[in-house]
């Protein structure tokens, strides 16, 4: 953890990390025609289609004024299907009586930008999450399935989900497979045929699997399939018809096994990493042959079994030595592919890499700005919890400066089913580039280590699973890394309830914390959504905790507070309501205690806007400059 040659650099103005990344998200067509990817531009979120060779004319931009894009989709060289999203009001003022919601809606563009429509049928209605595309025709027909509810109650027909066959081209919707009542999600293979059903009855105990070997039978439930089974979900279909490739946690970590599909049997085991969950798969473009598998240790790792796959893994390592190099993308024949560079100290930059006449060509940096100067080095550390749990957390230094006594920004995490690694992390190299250390701890619960972990962190919100934080902290000081004196709990979401308890259980080890869209009151976010908090999507895990919820509430107790604390919160958020933050601000300036809030008019969960981004690093910055000067 010694620094040697990096020079301290001046610091950087914050719109640099508050800016989005300049590309994100670069999907090739299935002909490797053209790049499809979001772009940002003067701060606005906009939709650009790149040709790959510069004689087929110029880009095209096509703006997304107040709307998010995400998930791009090719249909054909023809068209791509974006999803869109805002907030807004279910147009018949029906869902939870009229309440905000985030309305998504899949749009048709044509590549040259001439012609757009909203993907939905003339009769009928759909719900705000526009439906989910789970086929694309391999022919170069413009033809999709589209799975999609008509309603949000379950005593509706409509709450199950129906299969549409959609001709993209011309907005005509077929229906394909009618709703089954508990079928929740489908899936099809190769040939655009719906083999597999998966969901749960009404009370959500009973779990709901149905099949078919092909088009000419009819969906069967699969009896042997009961109340205590997990649900495996087929990730790629085999071509005997019969079996499926699945991912089962039976050994403890995500692992990916053969699964009988008409006896819903596990079958042999195909490939799994021993202490760590695959987190992606990846087939051929039938979807009949896995081509390769992606893992977290410390940072992504590959696994291709294609030759061809392995063999332009190599070659893109050794023309980026000392660089990870990530394939994002490929064209159907796997001849151009768009390949990610970069460092976890160095923003990423997309190039398209012809297999055929093995050239690279750029295609944008995502952050031209912070690629020049040295940024804070990354690296992964491992510490003892205090009852002898080994967790991972990621360590980001302040370039230029050794490695010793330094004040310290603990910054766990959102989820809380989620997990850091190293990576490029604007939030992290702002508070470097200001001369702190930040420590992102991947505390029990956290995803990526194995179900065991994952578990360990079952009804410890407030308590192991804060321990963990403070350990990380311990650690730190014995480590001579941190000044045991300047250390602040910074954090978002679940990460912001951290913060908030911090400041109220373990204040005596803190100087400060700083909560973005933070959870103050457990019992309050159970009302308001109680179907789940943060993933846990088990009403009776909640109920049966309500007591506890309250005891870990930093709500609940305004006089415990110690520490200053910053809360920043938007008023848009659907995830967290505003008043998570609102209201601890209000009992904590009624109890005298430090307390400073900010809220943003038009910030949602997610830091959409630049603009929202870019205010809370100015508050934090202030906030830390007073009660936890770098210098």
């Amino acid at each position: 953890m010694s620094a040697t040659a990096i020079p301290v650099a001046a610091e950087r103005p914050a719109e640099y990390f508050a800016t989005p990344p300049r590309m994100s998200n670069p999907v090739i067509s299935p002909s490797g025609k053209f790049v499809a990817a979001e772009m940002s531009l003067e701060g606005k979120q906009q939709l650009v289609i790149i040709p790959t060779d510069r004689s087929l004319g110029a880009p095209v931009l096509i703006g997304a004024g107040d709307y998010d894009l995400w998930d791009l989709t090719w249909v054909n060289d023809d068209w791509i299907l974006v999803q869109t999203g805002i907030d807004g009001r279910v147009e018949d003022g029906k869902f939870v009586d009229g309440a905000e919601v985030y309305i998504s809606r899949y749009v048709a563009f044509r590549t040259d930008g001439k012609e757009q429509h909203v993907l939905q049928p003339k009769l009928g209605k759909m719900l705000s999450d526009g439906g989910t595309v789970i086929w694309t025709a391999k022919d170069g027909s413009p033809e999709i399935l589209l799975q999609y509810r008509t309603s949000y109650y379950t005593w509706e027909q409509g709450f199950w989900p129906q299969v549409m066959r959609v001709d993209v081209a011309k907005n005509s919707f077929k229906l394909d497979t009618s709703p089954i009542e508990g079928i929740q999600r489908y899936y099809a293979d190769a040939d655009g045929v719906v083999r597999v059903g998966i969901g749960s009855e009404k009370e959500g105990i009973r779990n709901r699997f149905v099949y078919r070997s092909g088009p000419k039978e009819r969906l069967k439930e699969v009896a042997s399939v009961g109340y205590q089974d997990d649900l495996l979900a087929p990730r790629m279909f085999y071509p005997d018809g019969k079996t499926a490739l699945t991912v089962s946690t039976e050994n403890g970590v995500a692992a990916l096994r053969k699964l009988d599909l008409a006896t819903m049997t596990l079958g042999d085991a195909v490939f799994h990493v021993d202490g760590y969950d695959l987190d992606a798969w990846y087939t051929d473009d039938l979807g009949s042959q896995l081509r390769g598998v992606r893992w977290i240790d410390q940072m992504p790792r590959y696994r291709w079994f294609s030759t061809d796959m392995q063999q332009l893994q190599s070659l893109l390592d050794q023309g980026f030595p000392g660089r990870l190099v990530q394939i994002v993308s490929s064209s159907r024949d796997y001849t151009k592919h768009v390949i990610s560079v970069g460092t976890p100290s160095q923003p990423a930059s997309y190039y398209i890499f012809d297999a055929t006449t093995k050239k690279v060509s750029l295609l944008a940096k995502a952050h031209e700005e912070l690629s020049a100067e040295p940024n804070g080095p990354v690296s992964t550390v491992v510490y003892t919890a205090r009852d002898g749990l080994k967790i991972q957390a990621v360590l980001t230094l302040p370039p230029g400066k050794e490695a010793k006594n330094l004040p310290l920004i603990l910054l766990p995490h959102g989820g809380p089913q989620s997990r850091d690694y190293e990576r490029w992390d604007w939030w992290s190299q702002f508070l470097a580039d200001r001369g702190y250390a930040v420590l992102q701890p991947n505390y029990r619960g956290s995803a990526g280590f194995g179900e065991g972990f994952l578990e360990a962190g079952d009804g410890e919100w407030g308590l192991k699973m804060q321990d963990d934080i403070v350990d990380a902290k311990k650690w730190a000081v014995e480590q001579g890394l941190a000044d045991p004196g300047r250390v602040c709990v910074v954090g978002a979401s679940y990460g912001g309830y951290v913060a908030m308890r911090a400041a109220q259980r373990d204040s005596v080890e803190f100087r400060c914390a700083v909560s973005f869209a933070g959870v103050s009151d457990l019992p309050a976010m159970l009302a308001s959504d109680r179907q789940s908090i943060f993933g846990k999507f088990m009403k009776e895990y909640w109920e049966n905790r309500t007591g506890d919820l309250a005891q870990v509430s930093p709500i609940k107790f305004p006089e415990q507070f110690g520490a200053p604390i910053l809360l920043v919160h938007g008023k848009e958020d659907l995830r967290v309501p505003v008043e998570q933050s609102r209201d601890l601000n209000d009992v904590l300036k009624k109890a005298h205690k430090q307390v400073e809030y900010v809220e943003q008019p038009e910030g949602d969960h997610h830091f959409t806007r630049t603009e929202d981004r870019l205010q809370f690093l100015q508050v934090m910055e202030a906030f830390l400059d007073r009660y936890n000067p770098a210098d």
